[in-house]
């Protein structure tokens, strides 16, 4: 990912639909910005927004919901 690979600076990071992206890139995606809102859906058949709660969300040492 080229954000991954820059230097360049930027005070947020805004994702959509986190859960489609795998758990090692967002957690590399997080630690890179001072501030990261993920946004996703975590009711439905697939399954996805379910596993960023139990184990994404909870392997962050802080978050806040809204």
């Amino acid at each position: 990912m080229p954000c991954l690979a820059s230097d360049e600076q930027a005070d947020w990071l805004v994702v959509d639909e986190a859960a489609a992206i795998p758990a090692p890139l967002l957690h590399q995606l997080v630690s890179r910005f001072p501030r990261t809102l993920l946004t996703t859906t975590v009711q439905g058949y697939e399954g996805t927004g379910r596993g960023f709660l139990l184990k994404f969300l909870r392997s962050l040492s802080a978050f806040t919901p809204f």
